[in-house]
């Protein structure tokens, strides 16, 4: 059983997908007596004095914000990092691991794919361009500063393209902005990848997102081994579920594009 005063839960944000997340994990692993901090309600904390107060094991930071503050504070105490841009052994991130979209792409044939990014995605394209080669696949990417520069962009790099690629971007995505350039897409009979199901519903093509039961065992399982003091890993189980929307596939057919120099 765990102990009380053995784990913070360090919230950005109180979400209904997080607390998703968290009762999973519950019902894994026994979380009694949790400390339950949400970094949105409060203004400030020091979460040192919490730490020692609590004399905690484990901290369970979700989303970027909890990860950043735990990771830098919590130097002699496990933390576990949910839905975070890092990625890294002891994160979960948001955003899978290129080579899964990369391979999905390969599977269903697209091979020139434009992405439009920003300075905050701009490592994670980097790494995706990297390897797109070994797949068979060229990345057609652009840096864009807002939402309306990223459509202007793609409306430039359409003729070129096979596929869309959305990256879930801040610095130049919006809902209103992402369901024109699916809009665009469709129009140019162009598939498009994105990182949520929500996007389902405006045409997208296939979808890979976090899924949330599995990174809720995760969790459960990381937080059991980490309190039971054996060697915890975040690896045991594809924190990712795939969605492919087959009858848009079916309708959508990519456009053939020459190759250049």
């Amino acid at each position: 059983m765990v102990l009380a005063e053995d784990i913070i839960v360090l919230l950005s944000i109180n979400t209904t997908g997080n607390m998703a997340i968290l009762a999973t994990a519950q019902s894994v692993c026994e979380m009694n007596s949790v400390k339950y901090i949400n970094l949105a309600e409060i203004g400030e904390i020091n979460l040192q004095q919490v730490l020692y107060s609590t004399r905690a094991k484990v901290v369970v930071a979700i989303g970027d914000k909890a990860y950043k503050l735990a990771s830098s504070i919590a130097l002699k105490v496990n933390v576990i990092g949910v839905l975070t841009t890092d990625q890294k052994p002891n994160t979960i991130s948001y955003l899978p691991p290129p080579e899964k979209y990369l391979a999905t792409m390969r599977k269903l044939g697209h091979k020139s794919v434009v992405v439009i990014y920003s300075k905050k995605t701009a490592a994670y394209l980097h790494k995706a361009a990297e390897l797109a080669g070994s797949y068979g696949i060229t990345l057609i990417h652009r840096e864009a500063f807002s939402p309306s520069e990223a459509i202007d962009q793609f409306l430039s790099l359409k003729s070129q393209a096979d596929s869309l690629w959305i990256l879930p971007d801040s610095n130049v995505l919006t809902v209103a902005s992402a369901e024109r350039l699916l809009h665009l897409a469709q129009e140019s009979n162009i598939p498009v990848y994105v990182f949520s199901d929500n996007y389902l519903k405006n045409g997208a093509a296939v979808v890979i997102e976090p899924d949330r039961e599995q990174i809720g065992r995760i969790v459960g399982e990381t937080v059991c081994s980490v309190v039971k003091n054996t060697a915890p890993t975040l690896q045991l189980r594809d924190p990712f579920r795939e969605i492919v929307n087959d009858t848009i596939l079916n309708r959508l057919k990519p456009l053939q594009t020459s190759s250049t120099n």
